[in-house]
């Protein structure tokens, strides 16, 4: 052990081929330290930040065994807001391993919220700050278990995230993961479009099979978009077919929610939600199921607006089944309060009369700056769109697929006809 720290102490510094000799060094070691029983005591001698190389395989081969998990969330949590960023780049695949480690630990203690500002911390460490990498996932994951969900919003917000596995050890799951566990995010903070569009990230994400990260998005997109937009979900054109099949075939209770959401009865509603309470409650989702039956009963009450001027309030108890006339008139309140119903409730004569409002001119600052913000966004996808199809045009398996395609006669085809085929072809 005493020769691996010294050889580690000799090697680490800033030159990249002498770090890249102690990787080689590390790798051929690591039988060894996931056997040792020293490996802690290996750890003890290294500087955190000075070897950052060395103390990432001594933490993933503590991570593999049996171990102190208090101490080894103390050691990680200053591993990673210390860590020198061009050493761990070596080996991003450890890296995202110790930080999954940590993360469960932290999980297994009960003590989530000490994941939170190293896992932050850790995401700068691997490539640069336009990348996303396997720490954002278990970031939003950390902040989702430390119910600390706004403090991930400033990373979910970024909009102009790359990927390149080879630099970062990035996964099709983590990528997954990472905008399904930023949907929750955003549910919990009630920006609904937000975490649908996260949520169809994942359900449209290029893929041979359905994942089962896939169908859980899926069914947080159904609620989502029933409980906010009032209407069944629409996939991007773009989803595969199959996993837009599967998902529906798996996720039959949420379908026939769906189906009973559309005949605007919240009678149907509330049967559907009762019959399959057990596997929403299992799903975790019947909170979010809750409010869908709510919002049912919200947006049958706006579209009174659109038949009555004045509507008696025994009629909305009778019409929306609410248990008393109390309950309506609460109902009521929270909607006039939040200004999604503009109407006044007359007391004495129990009537709900609604009133006429202006539209939106969009002529406000707030308009501007959000178109503003629209335009921005907009210009940076179309310069990344551009930087992409460069990269691809200037590969070499682009290249050697097109002229072998070519040579055959058959460009713009493949032999089995499929795009899965095609893309297999750059995965590699």
């Amino acid at each position: 052990m005493e020769k691996l720290v010294g050889s580690i102490c000799g090697l680490s510094g800033a030159d990249i081929e002498v770090l890249e000799q102690l990787q080689k060094e590390l790798v051929k070691q690591q039988d060894f330290l996931s056997k040792s029983p020293d490996v802690e005591v290996g750890l003890a001698m290294l500087d955190l930040k000075r070897h950052s190389l060395g103390a990432l395989h001594f933490l993933f081969a503590l991570a593999n065994k049996p171990h102190d998990k208090e101490h080894f969330i103390r050691q990680t949590s200053t591993f990673l807001v210390d860590c020198i960023s061009f050493q761990v780049s070596i080996d991003p695949k450890k890296f995202a391993f110790v930080c999954k480690q940590f993360v469960q630990n932290c999980h297994d203690l009960k003590k989530p919220i000490c994941a939170v500002y190293p896992l932050r911390a850790a995401i700068s460490k691997i490539g640069s700050k336009d990348f996303i990498t396997p720490q954002h996932a278990q970031f939003a994951l950390a902040c989702i278990l430390a119910k600390t969900y706004k403090a991930a919003l400033p990373i979910l917000d970024r909009f102009d995230y790359k990927i390149d596995p080879d630099k970062t050890g990035l996964t099709g799951e983590d990528v997954r993961l990472f905008f399904y566990y930023g949907g929750i995010c955003y549910i919990a903070q009630k920006q609904y479009m937000k975490a649908l569009q996260f949520f169809e990230n994942v359900i449209s994400a290029p893929a041979i099979t359905t994942s089962a990260i896939m169908v859980e998005a899926y069914k947080k997109h159904t609620l989502i978009s029933l409980l906010h937009l009032g209407q069944a979900p629409s996939l991007p054109k773009y989803t595969h077919s199959a996993v837009s099949r599967v998902c529906k075939q798996v996720c039959g209770a949420y379908e026939e929610l769906a189906t009973a959401f559309i005949t605007q009865s919240t009678e149907n509603l509330g049967k559907v939600a009762d019959s399959y309470a057990e596997v929403f409650l299992k799903d975790g989702n019947m909170g979010l199921v809750g409010q869908v039956v709510s919002a049912l009963k919200r947006q049958n009450i706006q579209r009174l607006t659109k038949t009555y001027i004045t509507v008696p309030l025994s009629t909305v108890v009778e019409k929306h089944q609410f248990q008393d006339r109390a309950a309506a008139e609460h109902q009521l309140r929270k909607m006039i309060e939040s200004g999604s119903l503009h109407a006044t409730i007359n007391d004495e004569h129990a009537i709900l009369a609604f009133t006429e409002t202006d539209d939106e001119t969009y002529n406000t600052s707030c308009s501007v700056e959000y178109l503003g913000e629209q335009i921005t966004s907009t210009m940076v996808l179309h310069r990344q769109i551009a930087a992409v199809d460069r990269d691809i045009e200037l590969s070499d398996k682009f290249v050697r697929k097109v002229l072998s395609q070519e040579r055959g006669g058959k460009l713009g085809t493949h032999n089995d006809g499929s795009a899965d085929a095609f893309m297999t072809g750059f995965s590699g």
